[in-house]
């Protein structure tokens, strides 16, 4: 009985622990002027589309995960980054511009 009770606490420390490790959520970060970059993309991610307002825009490739901000970009515009793998969208996430 003692030795069920002992696997089951360890069976749930377990658990938990893996569902701490989850990756956390992309995140995109956009200076104007500056760089416009993105971490944490979800697995398989090998291109990102970002649309900025009101109609600028611009596709990540491999690579480094910055590239230079438009400079038609102001300070409060927002954008939106979708996450594909090929063709198809897997994340999508929004900010605005610093």
């Amino acid at each position: 009985m003692k030795l069920a009770v002992a696997l089951l606490a360890v069976t749930a420390a377990v658990v938990a622990g893996s569902a701490n490790a989850a990756a956390p959520p992309p995140s995109v970060s956009c200076v104007a002027g500056g760089t416009t970059s993105f971490t944490h993309p979800p697995r398989g991610t090998d291109s990102v589309l970002f649309v900025y307002s009101p109609t600028v825009f611009f596709t990540w490739v491999g690579g480094s995960k910055h590239v230079a901000t438009p400079v038609t970009v102001a300070v409060g515009d927002s954008f939106d980054a979708t996450f594909y793998n090929g063709q198809t969208p897997i994340s999508s996430v929004s900010a605005t511009c610093s």
